[in-house]
């Protein structure tokens, strides 16, 4: 399966609030190929070689110049949500274990109910510790494809 359909699928199955905070491979992808066209259709090969494009004039392209300020804000953007996610986890953390040290204190009153509480607390905080670690994974690998993809079509 390509990474973008892959991608995709872990959009779909994520947290729908997150949406507008995955990078957008697909668009990133599009100006790529505007890159190439750009030069003519002509593609580098790994050595970034071509007959009839200079390096120097590749840097200058307006494409090129527009694929990397949209790279860098696809970035920020992603860094900025993960920053403020983390942020937001460190305090759920905070209070699942001041919970705990509550229950513990009052361990005479033992209340079934709570600690069961504050088991679903526990279980739900790493669940969504997962999908935060999903999105980093999943935007670092496409943030590499991308650059690798860059790379290969533009030398």
């Amino acid at each position: 399966m390509k990474f973008g359909k892959n991608l995709a699928q872990v959009i779909e199955f994520s947290d729908p609030e997150w949406g507008p905070y995955w990078m957008n491979y697909k668009f990133l992808k599009k100006k790529i190929n505007d890159i190439v066209a750009e030069q003519g259709g002509k593609r580098h090969n790994s050595m970034g070689s071509n007959d009839t494009a200079n390096p120097n004039e590749l840097r200058k392209s307006n494409a090129e110049v527009e694929f990397f300020k949209l790279l860098k804000s696809e970035m920020r953007k992603t860094d900025d949500f993960f920053r403020q996610e983390e942020h937001l986890f460190r305090i759920r953390k905070k209070r699942v274990w001041e919970g705990f040290n509550l229950l513990k204190e009052q361990c005479q009153s033992y209340d079934k109910s709570t600690w069961s509480r504050l088991t679903m607390a526990c279980v739900k905080f790493y669940e969504d510790v997962l999908l935060l670690e999903n999105f980093a994974i999943m935007n670092y690998c496409g943030f590499s494809k991308i650059l690798k993809k860059h790379d290969k079509l533009t030398g």
